[in-house]
């Protein structure tokens, strides 16, 4: 029998992430997701009580998507765009995870269960900006977790504008395991890369 998924306020989530993230408090973090949760780019789970002071609960996966888009809102991308980023972190780089014999899911379930394993995985985002010609300003042209920043494969070539490529060991990695997994996932990390990380 699995236990229930435990679900945190946004205090709460605020509280864990400015414990990782060591630079912002839990107040400044608390508002940056109350903003993301304003223009529905992060979605509670459902939530606590009735009327408008019923408090908005998320589950982990919820969690280490805040990091990424708060990390991402701190880089200067803008709401809109965010919310397109928050949709492309539904995919998956399905080869890779089909190489390494595990099941192709859509979710950050998964990004999760590889950290854990000593994988490092990144999220890469493909923003444009406007020039002049067609493109929205900020729009996500591609966007995908995956094991190998790789800018060279069909789904990356020929696209103009930014990568931004977040590191989800670095960022999500201390969300997700203790401090004793995490430390055996960067040394697993490490070997894997030869020493560099």
């Amino acid at each position: 029998m699995t236990q229930p998924e435990q679900l945190m306020t946004i205090g709460e989530m605020a509280a864990r992430l400015a414990e990782v993230d060591g630079t912002y408090t839990a107040a400044y973090l608390a508002r940056q997701m109350r903003a993301l949760v304003q223009h529905g780019v992060l979605v509670p789970r459902h939530y606590h009580g009735e009327g408008r002071t019923a408090a908005a609960m998320f589950g982990l996966e919820d969690l280490c998507h805040a990091r990424l888009l708060g990390v991402l809102a701190r880089m200067g991308v803008a709401m809109d765009t965010l919310a397109s980023v928050r949709a492309c972190m539904n995919n998956m780089d399905r080869a890779a995870l089909l190489r390494a014999g595990v099941e192709v899911d859509r979710r950050m379930e998964s990004v999760i269960a590889r950290l854990k394993a000593g994988e490092r995985w990144f999220f890469v985002a493909h923003i444009v900006h406007s020039d002049g010609l067609d493109a929205d300003v900020g729009s996500v042209r591609a966007g995908l977790f995956t094991p190998t920043p790789d800018f060279t494969n069909r789904l990356t070539q020929n696209l103009s504008g930014v990568a931004v490529v977040l590191d989800c060991m670095t960022l999500i990695g201390p969300l997700v395991m203790d401090h004793e997994e995490f430390d055996r996932a960067r040394v697993t990390v490490q070997a894997v890369a030869g020493g560099e990380e």
